[in-house]
């Protein structure tokens, strides 16, 4: 079994240590992720975005997929991260910090910083449904591989997930973190 992390922005993946899941398969990672953790793989979605990776030479520590440089980079980060994944043979994928706008004023770590959407003008409901499209597209494209998202206790389930497997943060932490 090949196993992958993709490593959304959302606020649930706040108080999981990422240094320690490269030693049980690969991780992927979506735009500013980068600041706090350097994923084996970082897909990065936005021309702004992009330049502010290649300001901070972060194309020199790890790959870096971009819509230029992958046809698979499409709209979602987190969907474009989980094909890439598949598409180099993981056949069990981690979904933490894919939290999907669970809630619309606080959903993502990277809120009020550069590039990023502001609280006062959070992105909307649009957005929200096409990163379902792509999550849907994604998983039913691979239907063979393990999908299962790493939730906190009080989390919101799109509807682009409600056919994969959900584990909370306790039972992931048990697993990946406290070895």
């Amino acid at each position: 079994m090949k196993i992958a992390f993709i490593l959304g922005n959302g606020v649930s993946r706040k108080n999981i240590d990422l240094t320690k899941l490269s030693y049980y398969g690969e991780t992927f990672g979506c735009n500013a992720l980068y600041r706090d953790f350097l994923p084996n793989n970082l897909i990065v979605l936005s021309e702004k975005m992009t330049e502010e990776v290649y300001k901070f030479d972060i194309s020199k520590k790890t790959k870096i997929w971009t819509k230029k440089s992958c046809k698979k980079v499409r709209f979602c980060s987190g969907a474009s991260a989980a094909s890439i994944a598949c598409e180099k043979g993981f056949d069990r994928l981690y979904l933490i910090g894919m939290d999907l706008w669970a809630d619309k004023n606080n959903h993502n770590i990277y809120m009020d910083t550069l590039n990023y959407a502001t609280s006062e003008h959070p992105k909307g409901e649009e957005q929200y449904g096409k990163q379902q499209a792509w999550w849907l597209q994604t998983i039913k494209k691979f239907s063979s591989v393990e999908f299962i998202r790493v939730v906190s206790d009080n989390y919101v389930q799109p509807f682009c997930f409600k056919d994969i497997k959900h584990i909370d943060i306790k039972t992931f932490k048990e697993q990946f973190n406290d070895s």
